[in-house]
């Protein structure tokens, strides 16, 4: 190939396959939507890689021939599984019920139970260069609720469903003892009235 040359090839819709040799990269031209795919390294200040789109279409990541996950022309990354990261950097699980299967309530005893072996801890990555102290567990140690089934990682959601569900009993059991220590009030004002 030869730098500003286009050569036309016959995918099924990808017509133009083109070579920018300023820029070193090269890529496909969708013909049904004129969607523009690159890959490349870049010049300038350091050497940059480069896998993406050069329109306004997502660049689509793909596993067993299927879509998998879109890096948005905004900047959000969608995985097909419904979980995402939003513009602002936030992580969004899967939550839809569309999505899950074999649902059942915690219960508050296995709740209490989880968040009561629960061991918070300041810790280190050894990976990271820059040290920076964080705080979680060590996923080895979590009890069997929160646990991965190969106990090397844990989801924040799962231990903020145990403290929603410990929450939601110790909130009951509040109510419970208001409603005794109201009732509790009104006999001891009756009992006065009648000293």
């Amino acid at each position: 190939m030869k730098g500003g040359t286009t050569e036309t090839t016959s995918f099924t819709n990808y017509s133009a396959l083109f070579f920018n040799e300023g820029s070193a990269y090269f890529g496909f031209r969708n013909t049904t939507d004129n969607a523009e795919g690159i890959f490349g390294v870049g010049g300038g200040s350091g050497a940059r890689f480069g896998l993406g789109s050069i329109t306004s279409h997502p660049v689509e990541f793909f596993a067993a021939g299927t879509v998998q996950m879109l890096l948005n022309t905004n900047g959000s990354l969608a995985m097909t599984n419904g979980a995402q990261c939003t513009v602002g950097g936030v992580w969004q699980n899967a939550s839809s019920r569309e999505y899950k299967k074999d649902i059942r309530e915690i219960t508050g005893e296995d709740a209490v139970e989880a968040l009561e072996a629960l061991n918070p801890i300041r810790f280190r990555y050894k990976a990271d260069k820059d040290q920076e102290e964080h705080l979680g567990f060590i996923a080895e140690d979590v009890p069997d609720l929160v646990a991965t089934q190969d106990r090397k990682g844990m989801s924040p959601m799962d231990v903020v469903a145990v403290l929603t569900k410990v929450v939601q009993e110790q909130q009951r059991d509040a109510q419970a003892q208001q409603k005794v220590i109201s009732e509790l009030s009104k006999r001891v004002a009756q009992l006065e009235k009648k000293n």
